[in-house]
Parts: structure tokens; sequence; C-alpha cells
């Protein structure tokens, strides 16, 4: 209690003192104000890291250790991930604010302008490996204390030695010293594993997967040949005898490898096409065997006129049982222009009836232009079934893809009216992961609406009624959760011509029939079948005591 009465003395005087001092705030006053952010901590718990960061320069990396209570600070240091057994932290050491406007002014081409790099320190005796110019970095979620880190093209007239350390990462058994005159696609990559110094580097990779239990790191290497067209082969490096396999090999162009959560499936997108437009088929390797296609342009199940694209996200299911992808119209190549820059004319044609206004419009082009619909394939029974369309384009999977059912929306019907009402509603839609049947069940909801993990309920907040509603997908039966009660479930402090949304959704119990919702203090917990009171798990303690 005294040390609780001292700090609030002391932050009484500290904000009697600012008061005193009369400062005016302007543009160097607020670009000096500090935000704490980007806070993990390790799965051990014995070590916590945050950001802190101006409104403008630089920030500072801390890693707090909770047993010794002290403090370590990096400069600049950003996007830290601890590993699955606590025994590192990697984060990217960013370039100096100013060195950075410095080279935007100077208005340097990407591969020159300055670069992150990246430190891998370990946890119980402090040791920092570091690497300079690395694009990206990843780490698996559990067991493996392997990583991986791909690093920046040379530029022009650069060398490959990136590394400089307190203790320089040594070369693995794969390392290639050679330089390549002809143009690569990729760069160098290295699979890491911290703990023992082992490290494996492959030249010319464009992309990589890390698996979520480690088990696997799969990437793609695109070869330069004489013949201009490049080499494209799959590899899968095992973490477990570190061995690499190679699972495809093509000239062409492939790109999205992703691999499942247990490292053993692994997705990507090819094209044996060497012009600027391409068509993509998907593949797939099961188990470390070669990959092959499994959808295409004439697969059963895929529209008429479309294909795989090369704009979608992979994504597997938690069980690995269903590989979700994009598809989109198949690109065609527009015909050549005889017209010189002088000759062409520019237009805007405004219509009242566009579902969308015209400066909007052209805003979202290039977002439209790269619109894909998600489709998926069944690994057990080899069948595609495209789930999303140009009537129903949102799709959103549940229970981490292992559900039967997904959630489709529609806002169509609404886009025009959104012009004037301010809102946008959503009609919503059950759609049938087996055959890609859509069940239309909630019309013009203003708000996001949730499918539960198990598929048997929609949750959603009607705003007529200020309530949360269930819907019973067996019985299409609707349920009133939350208005007989005498506390407020939206924003009591909505100053805006506009119906107050909802403070939100907390998260679903183990059951998939309860959820947790947010008043403005505290926290519900609600029976979707209505059976259940609802529950104020908090006791009504935030609102008594103005705590959140």
């Amino acid at each position: 209690m005294k040390k609780v009465k001292l700090l609030s003395l002391f932050f009484l005087c500290l904000t009697l003192y600012a008061s005193a001092q009369k400062a005016p705030l302007n543009k160097d006053v607020y670009d000096s104000w500090k935000s704490l952010s980007s806070k993990k901590i390790s799965d051990d718990g014995k070590w916590i890291s945050y950001n802190i960061l101006p409104q403008q320069g630089d920030g500072w990396l801390y890693l707090y250790n909770v047993k010794t209570g002290k403090t370590d600070s990096v400069a600049r240091g950003n996007d830290a991930s601890f590993s699955a057994g606590s025994e590192y932290v990697a984060y990217f050491v960013v370039p100096e604010y100013l060195v950075t406007r410095q080279a935007k002014k100077k208005k340097l081409k990407a591969d020159k302008m300055p670069k992150n790099n990246l430190e891998i320190r370990l946890l119980d005796n402090g040791h920092v490996y570091k690497a300079e110019r690395v694009k990206s970095f990843s780490l698996p979620v559990k067991k493996s204390v392997w990583m991986a880190y791909l690093l920046e093209k040379e530029p022009v007239g650069g060398d490959r030695n990136n590394h400089d350390a307190d203790s320089t990462v040594k070369a693995g058994n794969n390392k290639k010293n050679t330089k390549k005159e002809s143009k690569t696609e990729g760069s160098e990559f290295v699979i890491f594993n911290p703990v023992s110094d082992k490290e494996y580097r492959f030249q010319d990779v464009t992309e990589y997967s890390v698996s979520e239990n480690g088990s696997s790191v799969s990437f793609i290497q695109s070869i330069p040949d004489t013949s201009k067209i490049n080499n494209i082969v799959i590899n899968i490096f095992n973490t477990g005898n570190e061995s690499v396999s190679s699972v495809f090999e093509g000239k062409g162009n492939a790109e999205k490898i992703t691999a499942d959560k247990s490292g053993e499936e692994v997705g990507f997108i090819y094209s044996p096409d060497t012009a600027s437009v391409k068509v993509y088929d998907l593949y797939l390797s099961e188990k470390g065997k070669p990959a092959g296609k499994v959808s295409g342009m004439e697969s059963a199940g895929m529209p008429s006129g479309w294909s795989v694209s090369e704009n979608g996200k992979l994504s597997f299911s938690d069980d690995g049982s269903r590989l979700f992808f994009g598809t989109a119209e198949k690109p065609v190549k527009e015909p050549e222009d005889t017209l010189i820059a002088d000759e062409k004319y520019h237009v805007d044609i405004w219509s009242w009836s566009d579902d969308i206004i015209q400066p909007m419009q052209k805003k979202q082009l290039d977002r439209e232009k790269k619109r894909t619909w998600l489709a998926v394939y069944h690994l057990k029974t080899g069948k595609m079934v495209q789930l999303g369309d140009s009537l129903v384009p949102g799709i959103r999977t549940v229970n981490k893809g292992q559900g039967n059912l997904a959630l489709g929306s529609s806002d169509l019907k609404y886009r025009r009216a959104s012009s004037w009402e301010g809102r946008t509603g959503n009609d919503y839609y059950l759609v049938d992961l087996n055959d890609g049947t859509k069940t239309l069940v909630l019309e013009d909801c203003p708000e996001r609406a949730y499918l539960s993990p198990s598929c048997n309920y929609l949750v959603y907040w009607n705003d007529n009624s200020k309530a949360w509603m269930s819907l019973s997908v067996a019985d299409k039966k609707t349920r009133d959760l939350t208005s007989s009660l005498d506390v407020p479930f939206y924003d009591e402090l909505n100053d805006v011509p506009a119906a107050p949304s909802p403070h939100g959704i907390a998260g679903w119990l183990s059951d998939n029939r309860h959820i947790l919702v947010y008043d403005r203090y505290d926290i519900w917990s609600l029976d979707l079948s209505g059976k259940d009171t609802p529950v104020n798990l908090t006791e009504g303690t935030g609102r008594k005591n103005d705590l959140r």
C-alpha cells in the first residue's frame, strides 16, 4: 500500500509539474511521443519482449528477464519472435530512420535502399548471431529449434559476404561460393540451428515455408539457365535427419509454397509459361513423394474460363485434409498497343447506377484486378470445390479449416445505398465445403456475423434491438441473447450519426455452445441455445470500479 501511495504521489507531482510548464504542443513535440507495442512472452514465461516506438524516429526493443528483473535493450530492434522451447529470440534491426529518409530523398532503387539486419540471441548466455541484409525470417510454432531466413538479393556489383557476428555463422554443407553472372530471381537462403550452431545454405531461393511443428522447411529454387528459362526445384529439408529431398523439377515459375501443420504436405502453384502473363496450376507433394498437379483449368469443379490465381493464398486445414487456394478468370494478355502516349485518350465514365462511386472505384482498381475467389482441394477424395464466386465473394472458414461449413458474405445489394447511408449491409450464407452449395441465412446485417467452430450456430449483432443474437443452423431458429439484460453491450459513448457498434466477442468456450462477449467493462458468457441464463463472469467488478 505504501508503494501505491508513493507511486500515486509521484504521478501527481509529475502532472502538476507538467501543467506548470505549459509547453506549447507542436509537431516537434508529438513526433517524440512514444507507444508500447508488439508485446510477447516466451513459452516458458521467463522472458518478455516489447517495443517502445516514437511517432517518428528510431525505436527500441526491450527484453525483460522475469527471474532476474533485468532488462536489456536493442536499438531499432523489431519483430521479435521467441523459439518454441525458449532457447533464443530472433529479431530484426531496422536501418536508422534518418538513413532511410535520406535514401528516399535520393530516390535510390529498391536494391540500394538500406535493409534490415537479423540478430539471434541465445537466452541462456546472451550470445548473439548476426546476419546482414535479411529479407525475412521464420520460426516454427512448436518443438524444433531450427529456423530459416532469406537474404536480400545482392545489388549489382555486390558480394555475398553478408554475415558479421559476435560469432560468425558457419557455412553448411550446401554452401556455394560461385557467383552467377546471369540474372536470378532468388537469393541466398539459410536454414539455421542456433543452439548447435549448425546451418545449411542454398542459393537462388525465392520462397520458403517453415512447418508449424518445425519438422520440415520447404523452399523454391529458381536457378538461372542459359536458355533464359529458369529451372524450378522444390525442396524439402527434414530437420530431424538434416537431409534435403527434391520433390519437383521443371522450367518456368513456381510460387506460394506452403506446408501443412505436420510438414508432411507441401503445396505450391506452378506455370511452365515463359510469357509475362502466366496460367498456373496447383501442385501437391504428400509425405515427401514427388509433387503432382491436383487442380487446373481442366479440373472438375473449376468454373469455365477460370484458373488457379497467382494472387490467391495457399493454406492447409489444421488436420491437413484440405488445401485452400484462390481462383479467378484466366489471365489474358492485353493486345499490342500501336499508339504512342500522346495519341491516347483517358476517359472516366460515371453512372448513377454504379455500385461504388467513381473515386472509390479508382482507388480499389488494383485490388479488384487481383481479386480471387476461395476454392478447396480435398486430399482424401481428390476433389476440388469452388466456394466463393462473383455473387458471394467473401468466404470465411472456421475451426482452422476443419469445419464442414464456411460462412459466405455478400454486400453487392447494399453497396449503392452505402454511399448515403454510411453503412454497408451483408447477406450471410452457409457454404458447404464438400459440394459448394450456399444457403442464405441472414440478410442486410450491418455488423460482422460469426459461425461457431462446430458450425452449429451463427452469432450476430442486431442493430435494431441492440442485442446479440444466435441462429441455430439445424432448425434456423433465432434467439435474442442479451436484450433482457440491464447492461448495454454497445458503445455507450458513440458520438457519430450511426448506430453504435457492439464492444465485441472475446472468444468461444470449448463446448462451442457458449460464447464470451464484452460490455463496456465486463465479460459475459452467453448460451447460444438459450437454455442457460447469461453469466457475468467478472461479476460486475469492471462496471463498479470503472475497470476494463
